[in-house]
């Protein structure tokens, strides 16, 4: 099965894995979109499907922190880090919200 062009429907897996990578919590991520909390924490404990405008304002909230979503036979879920989240000393990729690691003598 390919997949489908175009915008890919994210799932709860999606959105498991999205928080992971940028280390966000239920709240975090609910403030950002904009939702509430038990939305979030309802569909990921799978209580319920959002409607589409809440999967939408999700997804669109994990774009905007440099999320990126696939489907198809490997769904997944990559964050694309801007210049200013590698860290100088070590070259490893940090979040943009991480305070700066102190230097070692």
């Amino acid at each position: 099965m390919q997949e489908k062009p175009g915008k890919v429907r994210i799932s709860v897996r999606h959105v498991k894995a999205a928080r992971g990578l940028l280390d966000w919590t239920v709240q975090q991520l609910a403030e950002r979109a904009n939702i509430s909390a038990a939305t979030i924490h309802n569909w990921e404990n799978h209580r319920h499907q959002p409607q589409k405008v809440t999967r939408e304002a999700i997804q669109k909230t994990f774009e905007d922190a440099g999320i990126e979503f696939s489907n198809g036979r490997r769904p997944g879920v990559a964050l694309q880090l801007g210049e200013d989240c590698i860290d100088e000393h070590d070259g490893t990729a940090q979040p943009e919200d991480a305070e700066p690691m102190p230097s070692t003598p």
